[in-house]
């Protein structure tokens, strides 16, 4: 999945690159991560730096295929956010992360 989606961004964010993959944590959760700088030039306001991270949640049950996949896209217009590194630890976006929970199939 992680070069599926990568591909797909590579394909339609300017000057796209990934920059990091590996394990990670939502909540208490184990999940995998990867994250990716891009850069919009000449729009309205300015060159834009975007960056983004795509988490791969699986339910944590065992046997279960299912899971969530988390998307994250910023740009540098967002004041508290300086690099690719503050996608999900800085803002709102870390309140929403440790809240993260899968519900009780009915």
């Amino acid at each position: 999945r992680v070069t599926e989606i990568s591909n797909s961004l590579a394909k339609i964010i300017p000057d796209y690159k990934k920059v990091s993959e590996g394990p990670t944590k939502v909540n208490s959760m184990d999940a995998y991560e990867f994250r990716w700088e891009g850069l919009s030039k000449g729009t309205d306001r300015g060159d834009l730096n975007l960056w983004g991270r795509v988490i791969f949640l699986p339910t944590g049950k065992e046997g279960d295929t299912t899971g969530a996949t988390l998307s994250m896209l910023c740009t540098n217009l967002a004041g508290e956010l300086s690099s690719v590194e503050d996608v999900g630890t800085k803002g709102e976006a870390p309140v929403i992360l440790d809240s993260f929970r899968f519900g009780k199939k009915k």
